[in-house]
């Protein structure tokens, strides 16, 4: 294990080496060409390689076709139109309170019109 770790180590150094000297000379390359320093997964071997560590390849693929066709539906669903109506809001009522200041300010105001018209005749 310590053998992997060493020769890790060093191929690690090599990487950040030729990285390093490909940066300097970016002026040699062509195009948007973009150099990425390899993680430490690059260098183990193929059966350390795996994705995920709990399933085989085979169920983790599968695990991963099922999340993509249920993610898939749920877009779908998110973009397609409502198949029902929406309802009409409830029309706005008044408060009872409302209501019955409103009683109360017409019955005021109509005992002043008959005050007003029982002053005007007696004059």
């Amino acid at each position: 294990s310590s053998g992997i770790n060493a020769e890790l180590v060093s191929d690690e150094k090599d990487e950040e080496e030729k990285v390093e000297s490909l940066s300097k000379n970016s002026g040699n390359l062509e195009g948007d060409q973009v150099i990425a320093k390899r993680s430490e997964t690059d260098f183990l071997p193929a059966s350390h390689n795996k994705k995920n560590l709990s399933f085989s390849t085979f169920e983790a693929d599968k695990i991963q076709s099922d999340n993509d066709r249920i993610l898939q539906n749920l877009v779908e669903i998110q973009v397609r139109k409502p198949k029902y109506k929406p309802e009409k809001p409830a029309p706005v009522r008044p408060h009872h309170a409302a209501i019955n200041r409103k009683r109360q300010e017409d019955k005021i105001k109509q005992e002043n019109y008959r005050l007003l018209n029982r002053l005007l005749t007696a004059k």
